[in-house]
């Protein structure tokens, strides 16, 4: 795998434990010339386990999305906004748009007496806590906001006070990498 790296220093390269049957292996991925994700498993004996092209960039292989009546060439098969393989992950339907995947979860942190509100994220857009407190029309951001990645998950603490146990979360999205876009 050194050789490797040498020669293709934009691959990343990650050994990864053994399989449930008991084989380690290597996992390569990077892109390819017309920027589509590709990812290549390899045992440590140089097998090729398997290699998998994602042209949309959804995290979900053309093959299955094929398989599963996606449009491998569309992220967002259902024009939801959510990433088809993002939905799959998180509870959504990447073929319904009225099923949304789960975004936020929330737990109370005894210790420290914190909410503490966990968002998951995605490429090309921005994400925002926000709050609405019983009473209130209003909601309120809560932090700051982020660009959104694969797989990024953010954690942010919100004190708890009288009025925060009556409350409403959400998070809000708005497109690309800028955070003063306006909210859709």
């Amino acid at each position: 795998m050194e050789l490797l790296s040498h020669l293709a220093p934009d691959l990343e390269i990650e050994k990864v434990g053994k399989t449930a049957e008991g084989e380690a292996r290597w996992v390569i991925s990077g892109s390819l010339a017309d920027g589509a994700e590709a990812s290549t498993v390899v045992s440590l004996d140089g097998r090729l386990i398997s290699f998998e092209v994602d042209h949309d960039r959804d995290e979900i292989g053309d093959v299955h999305e094929i398989e599963a009546g996606l449009d491998p060439h569309n992220p967002d098969s259902d024009g939801d906004r959510y990433p088809d393989g993002f939905e799959r992950r998180r509870g959504g339907n990447p073929h319904d748009r009225d099923v949304a995947p789960r975004l936020l979860g929330v737990r109370f942190d005894r210790e420290s007496n914190v909410l503490v509100a966990t968002v998951e994220s995605f490429r090309g857009y921005n994400f925002q806590l926000e709050v609405r407190r019983a009473g209130s029309p209003e909601w309120v951001p809560i932090g700051e906001r982020f660009c959104g990645g694969g797989g990024n998950v953010r954690e942010i603490a919100v004190p708890v006070d009288g009025a925060s146990g009556m409350a409403l979360f959400r998070v809000s999205m708005t497109r690309g990498g800028d955070p003063e876009a306006e909210t859709e």
